[in-house]
């Protein structure tokens, strides 16, 4: 992320290849910001993964950074999406728990 004031980076986010999938396959990124500025989307066509990033913009201090990555596989690439509208919901995390390990307190934040 740069600040286009100044032209000085304020932060880099690098995207690792999984150890698991074939080290040949680079990321193929179709990326979109929202109109308010505060989510940057990102779909990786290759490896079928959907990247939900929250941007905080500090404009006084002339600061800005990703304050949250939520990642999402999917089956199938997304290879197009717009987005319309853009709010937070708490979202309980997929993996099935035991009833005693389960908590009402959300794990993920989109």
């Amino acid at each position: 992320m740069w600040c286009t004031v100044s032209w000085i980076c304020l932060q880099t986010v690098c995207f690792s290849p999984d150890i698991f999938i074939s080290m040949s396959i680079l990321p193929s990124l179709k990326v979109c910001l929202d109109l308010s500025a505060e989510y940057l989307i990102l779909s990786d066509v290759q490896r079928k993964v959907l990247y939900v990033m929250e941007l905080i913009q500090n404009q006084e201090e002339g600061k800005a950074y990703f304050s949250s990555i939520s990642e999402f596989l999917f089956t199938h690439p997304v290879l197009s999406f717009g987005i319309q509208a853009v709010s937070p919901w708490w979202l309980r995390h997929a993996e099935v728990l035991p009833p005693e390990e389960e908590s009402d307190n959300p794990n993920v934040v989109l």
